[in-house]
């Protein structure tokens, strides 16, 4: 009986080989996209906090209790 690829093409008597690691550069440009994300989001939750929501302490009369 002939031997029959399996569906990757590989003879049934070859076991497929596994997925290589990633390389160290993929891995620190990965790590480097991750900082910027990071990065840009407290950039944005700063400005956000400094020139949206705008703490206010209210002073005079009106304010004390009765």
């Amino acid at each position: 009986m002939p031997d029959t690829p399996n569906p990757i093409g590989l003879p049934a008597d070859v076991p497929p080989e596994p997925p290589d690691r990633p390389s160290t550069a993929a891995s620190v440009w990965s790590a480097l996209s991750w900082v910027r994300d990071l990065a840009f989001s407290v950039l944005i939750a700063v400005i956000l906090i400094v020139f949206i929501y705008q703490p206010v302490k209210v002073e005079g009369t009106s304010m004390m209790p009765t």
